[in-house]
């Protein structure tokens, strides 16, 4: 029931960098959250949309990202 996440980036990367990736995703996809994942590919945080678009597009996701987010395990009923 899941498919893989397209808009990931690293919480390094500027909100005005994703923002360019998503409209390029965009074209193609329909997604609601860009998620943030560390190096090892472990969720960190989530950015709504309305968050990214309202950030400062020199701020990094990991300064602004909702984080500790709700997921679900593969196991999980």
């Amino acid at each position: 029931m899941t498919e893989p996440a397209l808009a990931v980036f690293q919480p390094e990367a500027t909100a005005g960098e994703v923002i360019e990736a998503v409209r390029r995703l965009a074209e193609r996809h329909f997604f609601t959250y860009v998620y943030v994942a560390d190096a090892a590919g472990r969720l960190v945080g989530v950015v709504t949309m309305r968050g990214l678009l309202l950030a400062d597009r020199a701020h990094r996701l990991g300064d602004f990202m909702l984080r500790d987010p709700f997921f679900l395990k593969p196991q999980t009923p």
